[in-house]
């Protein structure tokens, strides 16, 4: 990822703060220290990454900065990001609420911390990784984005799936159907949730892992490349197709 200009890497070397550090650095990576604040980031700086450290507020970030890691922290808030940032990592840290986000960002990464409802991102965004969180609804997502991961969350009811998604994941969740499934979504993971009953699904679909369900299908589903089964074989209303076959698509 640091393939131009001026690179520097100070990882696991027992800091507790940021020295001041060179003008025109691109990419800085302090990731695996003892580090407390952010502070003393040059302004030209593009990639910051400061994960596992002991940061519990986001502060003085250079504004043309375009990629921030700070995974594995103490942050419960986010607040203070540039306005140009585009790729933003914070899983793993004490955040409750997805706010104050530019209206610039691509990529989303937030799951391992204490969300309970994602609204309203930025239309921007492409990829949002929100599992292992505490979400019990999902609205307003924006019309763009083409992957959704939200595995392992408490979400009751899943509506308004953006018509260009193309992955989503969303086992382990208490809703009970999925309606409105994009028309162009290419893999379906749904594993270990109480639906009953799938219909629609779109004809570009290629992956479709349906574990530990009772579901009842109402169109033939032989084309797809991969779909795991296992307690839903003897309740699905396909003509003469069995497990074996399912498989064999993926050859």
């Amino acid at each position: 990822m640091f393939h131009k200009n001026i690179v520097l890497e100070y990882v696991y070397k027992n800091l507790d703060k940021i020295d001041i550090l060179p003008y025109h650095l691109y990419g800085f990576d302090c990731s695996l220290n003892q580090i407390e604040k952010i502070e003393n980031l040059p302004n030209d700086l593009k990639i910051f990454i400061c994960r596992e450290n002991n940061i519990q507020k986001i502060e003085h970030l250079p504004e043309k900065l375009i990629e921030f890691d700070c995974c594995d922290n103490q942050i419960p808030k986010i607040d203070n990001l540039p306005h140009n940032l585009e790729i933003f990592l914070c899983s793993d840290n004490l955040i409750s609420k997805i706010e104050n986000l530019p209206h610039s960002l691509q990529i989303l990464d937030c799951y391992g911390n204490n969300i309970y409802k994602l609204e309203n991102l930025p239309y921007s965004i492409q990829k949002c990784n929100c599992y292992n969180n505490k979400i019990t609804k999902i609205e307003n997502l924006p019309n763009n984005m083409t992957k959704l991961n939200c595995y392992r969350n408490y979400i009751t009811k899943l509506e308004n799936i953006p018509k260009k998604l193309k992955k989503l994941s969303c086992g382990y969740n208490l809703f009970t159907k999925i309606e409105n499934i994009p028309c162009n979504l290419l893999t379906l993971d749904c594993n270990y949730i109480r639906i009953t009953k799938i219909e629609n699904l779109p004809n570009h679909l290629q992956i479709c892992h349906l574990e530990h369900h009772n579901i009842k299908f109402k169109q033939k589903i032989s084309k797809y490349k991969c779909i795991t089964l296992k307690q839903i074989v003897a309740n699905l209303i396909i003509d003469k197709i069995n497990e074996h076959d399912l498989y064999e698509k993926s050859f």
